[in-house]
């Protein structure tokens, strides 16, 4: 009897560990640091996402299939090594190009990126950013 329960508990503590929380949202936002005011922000849920451009947004429903996309893609990496990424190049210093970040929020966590220039993701998170600038091509 006592092996009975010690398995039952074994198996519930199992399947606790090996499911993944659900992404509650994934957003890129693109800003410029210095005086002009230039900004681009996508913001997708699994049902609605907002694209959003100098303060001019619309919103529209999620594509389902690109979000399970997306959601697999961050699958793939460490959440919490997206704040250590290295940016592969640097324009954004000069006023080159603006200042991206990308988020992922679990609800209990959210995980934002290191700051990189804007087209020019690091390459653990590249896949992700090109969905979301798709969507922008997509409904723009």
């Amino acid at each position: 009897m006592k092996l009975k329960i010690f398995f039952a508990l074994l198996f519930v503590t199992f399947l606790g560990f090996s499911q993944s929380k659900e992404i509650e949202s994934v957003t890129y936002v693109a800003k410029t640091t210095g005086g002009a005011s230039a900004s681009i922000k996508v913001h997708m849920t699994p049902s609605k996402t907002t694209f959003e451009k100098n303060g001019v947004s619309q919103t529209f429903d999620t594509d389902q299939i690109l979000w399970k996309k997306i959601n697999r893609d961050v699958r793939k990496i460490n959440l919490s090594d997206i704040s250590n990424l290295k940016s592969p190049t640097n324009r954004r210093a000069y006023g080159g190009a603006l200042t991206a970040t990308l988020t992922v929020d679990e609800g209990e966590f959210e995980y934002t990126s290191s700051k990189f220039d804007d087209g020019t993701p690091p390459s653990l998170i590249k896949q992700i950013v090109d969905d979301l600038m798709y969507i922008i091509r997509k409904h723009i």
